[in-house]
């Protein structure tokens, strides 16, 4: 690359800039380019990441998809011409085809275009608006020397226009008339000296890479043979021509850009890996629903037990693992096995094998070179194929429970020497087979899908871990399944866990729409369909003053919104809100709904629920609320709210003024609507004159039949109260007799005491009778001895 050599007293002209220019681009990162390029064309894949792939893909792809009659679009994309331009289209371009019938080709070339990425807007004060631009990049404004721009499809704004202030990426203001318009394209005209007005050539500074799109005839005379072009400079795409309102389209897209680097590493090792295999099957942690199973990959060996030789680049090791080379054991090594592969060091840093053998349980790795201060001790090492990646795809065996073939690709560095391949569960309970294969790819070359080795031994299956994903220490309690690969049968078994997610979703879930609906029953609309799934669980029914003039049916549909028949559990909860009145209509809970006279009735709403409604309402309730179940064959109604409400025959207490009933007894006001006094009119029991009481047709403890209530005074007879006798003493004391009150309850105003005998050695034996109104006490004093 040459040079240019700047200093602060240096003076720089055009002449100076356009060398440097050269010195850059011509000498500079073109040729650079130009010495590593093989052939020119069509960049492969320029906007996958890391344009991994091997086809052209979208790239400068010509089709009609989405496009009108006699159309076809130019899909974006980038090539390579001879002289290091960039042939460049950001975005779909349509290209009008001749409607002859006959065969046209198109081709690109390399020109360059001055408009500025994005679109502008600008209104009639000269505020710019962008969308996608850079205003920032490529505008200058005031105080300093400011830019000019030009726009390039406008209508009105013909002239060059200064910019005055840039305010950011997509804002900016400019001077000069305008009229307002959007969607315009603008070019950057320069900065030039004030006053000097240059010649066009000179203008529109900013030039970038674009693509010329050329449509030329073919010669009938020569059917399918192309037209003339220049060489690495102009580049096909299609051929095609005109069919109808449609366009026929060939691809003709067959030069690609490809660099030295790219043309001469191609070789892949497409030699069979003989130690693939899968490790482990175990289920995912409790954390996850454990829809999946973590199969355990390896296709390389690893070990932390080994020694290194630096006089003979020589790698021993003791021991390890890796796929169907279980630990410590070598049986399935054969010498050579691992020539040309990898070693990687704990760095990331890798050295090739040239030669690899068995001695006894040891391996004896050679490598090219041998960089010791790479080897730390007790670190791990991993040998794989001299590859970049590896792929992996799994595919379950069978379609039992699926209408369509599950297949997964998993793709895995390949210094990793294993991975986890996370497969998907497919029936919830019953073991299944899944099927693995793999490839490899090395920069963009893929080899074939190929077959996993037979693996005598097997794997350790899920039952062989604990919970936590350990080994389970006791050897009789691991499990070990041999298998043999094949390139389309399952050979790995796959057994869901017992709690997965899957099982735990039918224990649960009914396919049920959680959630509440509001609606409204009207005349209007005699039928309210309610189907799981599609309507929710909740369904608040307003009826606002509804006077019912047809029969309304709520018909609860046995088919789901999926096709599918309801399950045991599905649920409706059915809430009517609201007064109505039913004018000797009826309003219908049914399922199997025909018509207005065939369904099948589950309950009706009668007009003892209007007035159930109407009171629970009054009372800030939430008026007639029903649950109806599915019991795996029909809608049942398994709980209302009115079965917690007061059932008919209730008599309750009323204080109210007696002008809320009728003349007849009947409930007329809100209030006591539905209820009746119980005066024997409309089936009530006659409680006029009487008093409800408890009764028990004997006292159980006393003996004594009960005496109803009913009156303010209960006269004991003697037979209901036995006479007392006070017993003699020596001593004057004090005797309390205490009369018996009706209700058997402790002393108390209202006694009768028929008798008291009160007797001692120097008293006589006296007698007081019929004595009423009494205390509740008496007391009777009595002296001792003359």
């Amino acid at each position: 690359m040459s040079n240019i050599k700047f200093s602060e007293d240096l003076f720089l002209e055009k002449e100076e800039l356009n060398r440097f220019k050269r010195f850059m681009s011509t000498d500079g990162f073109k040729q650079n380019l130009l010495l590593n390029t093989v052939s020119f064309g069509l960049l492969k894949g320029h906007n996958l990441p890391a344009g991994i792939n091997i086809e052209a893909q979208d790239d400068f792809r010509v089709d009609n998809v989405g496009a009108s009659s006699n159309t076809v679009n130019v899909r974006q994309g980038r090539a390579i011409n001879k002289f290091g331009d960039v042939i460049s289209l950001n975005s779909s371009k349509t290209i009008q085809i001749p409607n002859t019938g006959l065969w046209y080709w198109i081709k690109i070339k390399h020109k360059y275009t001055n408009n500025e990425i994005g679109t502008v807007s600008i209104d009639a004060n000269g505020n710019l608006s962008g969308f996608g631009t850079k205003f920032t990049e490529v505008l200058r404004g005031q105080p300093n020397f400011p830019a000019r721009i030009k726009f390039a499809n406008t209508l009105g704004n013909n002239l060059e226009y200064e910019v005055v202030d840039v305010i950011n990426d997509s804002s900016a203001v400019i001077s000069g008339d305008f009229i307002p318009e959007s969607n315009l394209t603008y070019s950057v005209v320069g900065t030039f000296t004030p006053g000097y007005n240059p010649p066009t050539s000179d203008k529109f500074i900013f030039e970038y890479d674009d693509v010329d799109i050329i449509i030329v005839a073919e010669d009938p005379s020569a059917p399918t043979v192309s037209p003339s072009k220049v060489d690495d400079e102009e580049f096909w795409l299609a051929r095609l021509r005109t069919a109808g309102l449609n366009v026929e389209i060939q691809d003709k897209r067959t030069e690609f850009w490809k660099t030295k680097a790219g043309f001469e590493i191609t070789y892949i090792d497409r030699a069979y890996n003989p130690i693939i295999g899968v490790e482990s099957v175990k289920w995912d942690i409790a954390t996850t629903p454990r829809d999946r199973n973590e199969v355990n990959i390896f296709w390389g060996y690893r070990s932390d037990n080994w020694s290194v030789d630096t006089t003979q680049n020589l790698v021993t090791i003791n021991s390890g693992l890796g796929g169907i080379l279980k630990e410590n054991n070598l049986s399935e090594f054969t010498n050579g096995m691992f020539d040309g592969w990898r070693l990687y060091v704990k760095s990331g840093r890798y050295f090739k094998i040239t030669s690899s053998s068995k001695t006894g349980t040891q391996l004896n790795l050679r490598l090219d070179y041998l960089d010791f201060k790479e080897f730390i001790l007790d670190s791990f090492i991993t040998i794989v194929p001299d590859v970049e990646e590896i792929e992996i795809k799994a595919t379950y065996n069978e379609s039992t429970g699926i209408n369509h073939v599950i297949e997964e690709n998993f793709k895995f560095p390949i210094y990793f020497s294993g991975g986890k391949c996370y497969v998907r569960i497919v029936d919830s309970k019953l073991p299944y087979l899944y099927n693995f294969t793999y490839r490899y790819r090395t920069f963009k070359e893929y080899t074939d899908w190929s077959v996993f080795p037979n693996d005598s031994i097997g794997f350790y299956s899920e039952k062989s871990f604990e919970e936590n994903g350990e080994l389970k220490a006791n050897v009789l309690d691991r499990e070990q399944k041999p298998y043999s690969g094949h390139i389309s049968n399952g050979f790995i078994e796959i057994i869901p866990h017992p709690r997965n997610w899957n099982i735990f979703f039918d224990e649960i879930m009914t396919g049920d729409k959680f959630g509440v609906d509001h609606k409204t029953l009207t005349n209007a609309n005699i039928l309210l369909d309610l189907v799981v799934g599609q309507d929710r669980q909740m369904q608040v029914l307003h009826v606002n003053g509804l006077n019912v003039a047809n029969d309304i049916f709520i018909n609860l549909n046995k088919i789901r919104h999926n096709g599918l028949p309801c399950i045991n559990g599905n649920r409706f909860i059915v809430q009517i809100e609201g007064t109505l009145e039913l004018n000797g209509r009826n309003i219908r809970v049914v399922t199997d709904y025909v018509d207005p006279t065939n369904y099948t009735l589950i309950r009706e709403i009668k007009e003892e629920d209007v007035i159930f409604i109407r009171q629970n309402q009054q009372k800030q309730r939430s008026g007639l609320v029903m649950i109806y179940s599915y019991d795996g064959t029909e809608w049942v109604l398994s709980i209302s709210n009115e079965m917690n409400g007061v059932p008919k025959n209730s008599i309750m207490m009323y204080g109210g003024d007696l002008s809320s009933f009728d003349s007849s007894g009947l409930g007329i006001n809100n209030e006591v609507r539905g209820w009746a006094l119980c005066n024997g009119n409309y089936g009530t029991r006659d409680m006029r004159s009487r008093t409800p009481v408890g009764y028990s047709d004997i006292d159980s403890v006393h003996q004594i039949p009960w005496i109803g209530g009913g009156s303010k005074n209960v006269f004991l007879t003697q037979a209901q109260m036995p006479n007392y006798t006070l017993p003699s003493t020596a001593t004057p004391h004090f005797h309390q007799v205490t009369g018996r009150r009706a209700d058997r309850n402790t002393s108390g105003a209202g006694y009768q005491i028929n008798q008291v005998h009160i007797g001692g050695p120097n008293l006589s034996d006296s007698a007081i009778t019929n004595t009423t109104s009494v205390s509740a006490t008496v007391q009777v004093s009595t002296g001792g001895q003359n």
